[in-house]
């Protein structure tokens, strides 16, 4: 999903038209469209501002790259810094094994985001297979879409919350 899309999903989420929104968020409406056809990519500001108005953090819109292990290593040592990151498998001669390691957090908060994470993830996963057993277009298509929407729907659910941990 492009910035743009994500800020279209999301103000429609929120229940917002576009003309509403380019007032709340100090957006010129103009502006916001063309933001939302991904024609132009925010600053810094002004996705501050729609950000703000979403009541979401600016990271949603910033999807990092992961393409190669380096990128994912630095997601880990962030999540070591600032998530009570815990590190589990067996270990021999005190290193742990390749293929026992496993990690989970200490913060029963993230505990509880993990797990309905897992089974969010599961669920739309198991709704995109049932969609590709149907070769019809009309049918596929829709449930895709449905998908999609749940995906992101469950996203917003939890990137809103403020909770600190």
């Amino acid at each position: 999903m492009t910035i743009g899309e994500k800020i279209k999903f999301y103000r429609e989420l929120k229940g917002y038209n576009q003309s509403e929104f380019a007032k709340l968020s100090s957006v010129p409406l103009a502006t916001l469209k063309v933001y939302e056809k991904s024609d132009k990519i925010p600053k810094t500001e002004p996705l501050f501002k729609i950000a703000k108005a979403l009541d979401l953090s600016p990271n949603i819109f910033l999807e990092p790259e992961c393409e190669t292990l380096g990128d994912i290593s630095a997601l880990f040592f962030l999540l070591s810094k600032s998530a009570d990151l815990v590190i589990h498998g067996e270990k021999t001669d005190g290193k742990y094994s390749a293929d026992s390691v496993s990690f989970s957090f200490s913060h029963p908060l993230l505990q509880e985001f993990l797990a309905d994470w897992a089974n969010s993830t599961e669920s739309t996963r198991d709704m995109r297979k049932k969609a590709k057993e149907f070769k019809e277009e009309e049918i596929r298509k829709p449930m895709l879409e449905s998908a999609e929407k749940l995906e992101r729907t469950l996203e917003y659910n939890k990137i809103s919350c403020k909770i600190k941990v």
